[in-house]
């Protein structure tokens, strides 16, 4: 893999931008419209007019990103027919590192998550399903194997630049081995929370750009109405949060053409709110600056060797739909289920929700990352394995690594599971099953599966997990069907914390708990490895809830220098800015107001209250959190304790979290703060040189523009 990118190679990030028609008059428009920095189109079918439009980039400082040129798998051409590939090659540095790339294999995901009908015998005349195989690391292969062939052809026989994918699916790693160049979301198809994770990760592992290619007009909603809007204005900000280095919409933003949908041109009153709503993001970003990099994202989900679910829609694994039901989603694949119970707040009378406060809701962080095992895996603390995998040695070396120097890991039994079939039973485990090395045992066979009772037994060593312990006598704390798998060669370090129950007990009770264990917990080095003794992958219903409960438990017990206790519709990201830290928070409820609390070094800095769909934007430098009422600020210093807000007139509430008073300057204005106080202060204006158009109203004010071109690529 390829050295992780800490910095972005644009002149700002994210570049914010649209789908725009063919030629400089589209180009013209959008630059007059104020719509951004960066622009996806396709080159006019001449020379002359593509040079063109390529040098009015340039000279503009418009990042340019091109549609596919071929279809995909018939690879029949689909624009600029006449430029041949030694035309496009000589033409495409005309726009300097203004050209971003192109687009090749464009939702090659959808070969594992379109309807089978779309891809079985070709029948949209795209992709073709994927034969059969054996097991998993035969499907993935072929998979591969297809896609590299297909990235040859277009560099080989359309155009060799820097390649990206447009892809709603999960398995944005998978393509990056196959060589893609560049990661880009297509969001809205599928669950943005799990798709922003996947492409967020797969660029971090690999060291690539990444966008969002937001497809509102297709998957926005069924109707151009106000939830649409709502879906629209959520898509901006939270692609903003995740870290995404550029974003546009496909379409809907020049007009709305929907089969038996009222037709919006480009001048009616919905199509304009949605450029509205673009024009202020673009605005954001002139003036206020998200720091470089990757938001802070403690926790990683690793998405396992040889896993085909594609993470939306289909519940099959690797496009494979004609080997009867082999292939549709077993236990494994339904692991990807619990992904959801990161980002969802906990019920109140679930009596596995213990201690206080309760942090549920958004993971450590407010973000996680869906890695492939191949990552860097020291930017992480906590990793879980949820869906399928197949282990090897080198994986198991690294985990290892992983643990001993203080992280803590979170697998299955069915993650050690190499079997040579899909499906197969009894499985064929990594090392015959001996384990003892990472999980502190080896396998010694199985029980026999039933619906057994679940106790929680024993507390982690890390008391911070706070499982739900109760005495064994009690009623279990879980009950469901599974196989218990019996365990030997015991580590000193080992403990048994939760296991099956099958009988009223007596004195041994305990001990009868123990030996048919559910969650073995294991110290190596500095960390720590709980490992699911189950037969059954965690996505088995027998499972659910207690993997829920663990989930819980794993994220109460990793929590980060500021966090953000909040509803499940409450949203945020954290940004190391030097030695400081930027947050940003989005309230996804349409409708109504939602209250954050911001904690810093576990110090309650008060709350914030967000109206429905409001962005805010915090920073933390030297102890002092700072919540401007309004996002639109930059914050630099003059000289020690001196602070700068590039800011129209607003008020900041302040709060000092160290242990001794604060003398500082805010815009020149001299402020005191007492350990553990609070103020709101009124913040001067200032606007630096050259800023000034960008806070004036008028920049919101769309221009009278003459848009002949609706057209977009898509």
């Amino acid at each position: 893999m390829k050295k992780n990118m800490n910095r972005s190679v644009f002149e700002s990030v994210p570049l914010v931008g649209a789908s725009i028609g063919i030629g400089t008059e589209p180009l013209e428009n959008f630059i007059r419209l104020n719509l951004g920095n960066v622009v996806l189109t396709s080159l006019p079918d001449n020379r002359e007019e593509a040079a063109e439009v390529l040098r009015l980039c340039r000279k503009n400082r418009i990042y340019i990103m091109l549609s596919e040129l071929v279809h995909r798998h018939n690879h029949e051409r689909w624009h600029s027919p006449s430029l041949d590939k030694k035309t496009l090659e000589e033409l495409l540095p005309l726009a300097g590192e203004y050209f971003l790339g192109r687009y090749a294999i464009g939702e090659s995901g959808g070969i594992l998550y379109w309807p089978k009908f779309y891809t079985v015998d070709e029948g949209v005349h795209a992709y073709r399903s994927m034969p059969g195989a054996a097991n998993d690391a035969e499907a993935r292969k072929n998979y591969v194997d297809y896609l590299k062939k297909e990235l040859a052809f277009e560099r080989n026989k359309v155009c060799c630049c820097k390649l990206y994918n447009v892809d709603s699916s999960i398995v944005f790693a998978t393509h990056s081995e196959a060589g893609i160049d560049g990661q880009c979301l297509e969001l809205l198809p599928g669950d943005p929370l799990i798709t922003f994770s996947a492409v967020r990760g797969a660029a971090r592992a690999a060291g690539q750009n990444w966008g969002v290619h937001i497809a509102q007009m297709y998957y926005g909603g069924v109707h151009c109405d106000r939830m649409y809007q709502n879906r629209w204005r959520a898509s901006l900000y939270l692609s903003y949060m995740a870290g995404a280095e550029f974003i546009y919409p496909e379409c809907g933003h020049f007009r709305y053409r929907i089969p038996e949908e009222p037709y919006y041109g480009f001048g009616d009153e919905p199509v304009r709110r949605v450029r509205d709503e673009l024009r202020r993001l673009y605005r954001h970003t002139l003036i206020h600056r998200r720091p470089a990099g990757f938001p802070e994202s403690p926790a990683a989900v690793v998405r396992g060797r040889d896993d085909g679910h594609p993470g939306i829609w289909n519940p099959y694994a690797w496009g494979i739909y004609e080997d009867g039901g082999k292939w549709e989603s077993s236990d494994a694949e339904r692991g990807w289920e619990l992904y959801d119970v990161f980002f969802r707040r906990d019920a109140l009378f679930h009596p596995y929700n213990t201690g206080g406060p309760d942090y549920s809701g958004n993971p450590p962080g407010g973000q996680l990352d869906v890695i492939p095992p191949e990552s860097d895996l020291s930017p992480y603390r906590l990793l879980f394995f949820l869906g399928n995998n197949r282990m090897d040695e080198a994986l198991y070396a690294k985990l290892q690594d992983f643990v001993s120097r203080g992280g803590h890991l979170i697998i299955a039994l069915s993650h050690f599971d190499n079997s040579t079939e899909r499906g197969q039973h009894p499985m064929e485990y990594f090392r015959n099953g001996q384990l003892h090395e990472l999980c502190g045992f080896d396998i010694d066979g199985m029980a026999a599966p039933d619906v057994y009772g679940i106790s929680v037994i024993r507390q982690c060593s890390d008391v911070r997990y706070d499982l739900p312990v109760k005495r064994c006598d009690r009623d279990p704390n879980f009950i469901g069907r599974a196989t218990p798998v019996k365990i030997t060669n015991i580590q000193p370090e080992t403990r048994v914390l939760v296991g099956f129950r099958n009988s009223v007990g007596g004195e041994n009770l305990k001990e009868e708990i123990s030996g048919l264990p559910l969650l073995v917990e294991h110290r190596l080095g500095k960390g720590l490895v709980l490992t699911v003794t189950a037969a059954e992958a965690p996505g088995c219903a027998g499972l659910r809830e207690f993997m829920t409960c663990l989930i819980y438990s794993a994220q109460r017990a990793h929590r980060t220098k500021l966090d953000v206790i909040a509803g499940d519709r409450i949203r945020y990201a954290v940004y190391r800015d030097g030695k400081d830290l930027r947050f940003y928070l989005y309230n996804s409820d349409p409708d109504v107001s939602a209250g954050a609390q911001i904690l810093y070094q576990g110090k309650n800095c008060g709350e914030v209250l967000l109206k429905a769909g409001e962005f805010h934007a915090g920073q933390v430098a030297d102890g002092l959190v700072f919540l401007p009422e309004e996002p639109l600020w930059e914050m630099g210093k003059n000289a020690p304790d001196s602070y700068c807000f590039a800011t129209r007139q607003q008020k900041i509430t302040i709060i000092n979290t160290t242990e001794a008073d604060r003398e500082f300057r805010l815009n020149g204005k001299s402020l005191c703060l007492a350990p553990g106080s609070r103020i709101q202060a009124d913040c001067p204006e200032y606007i630096p040189p050259g800023k000034a158009r960008f806070f004036a109203p008028e920049f919101l004010t769309e221009a009278k523009v003459n848009v002949k071109d609706v057209t977009t690529p898509y």
